[in-house]
């Protein structure tokens, strides 16, 4: 399953693109969540957290699992702030 996922990035560039806006989306999201929670600028440390919470999120939206972000800003319910479709039409696992 890996393999294919690697074999259409490497072949669709747009595909791909797709997924770096997928994974860049998911740390811009952490951080407003940690801004949010925080009032302040992240230091080192929250970087960190920030990190780890956006891996999972990115994780969680790609399984398509429930994510919920940093003190519930907001859900993957909403429309405005979600990823972008991950699958390619026509792309198998």
């Amino acid at each position: 399953m890996i393999e294919k996922l690697i074999e259409n990035l490497k072949k669709d560039k747009d595909y791909y693109y797709s997924w770096q806006a997928n994974i860049a989306m998911a740390f811009q999201d952490a951080y407003h969540w940690h801004k949010t929670k925080t009032k302040r600028r992240p230091n080192l440390k929250d970087i960190h957290e920030i990190s780890n919470t956006a891996a999972k999120h990115f994780l969680d939206l790609l399984c398509k699992s429930e994510a919920k972000p940093m003190n519930n800003v907001w859900s993957t319910n909403n429309p405005d702030i979600g990823a972008i479709q991950l699958k390619k039409k026509g792309v198998k696992d």
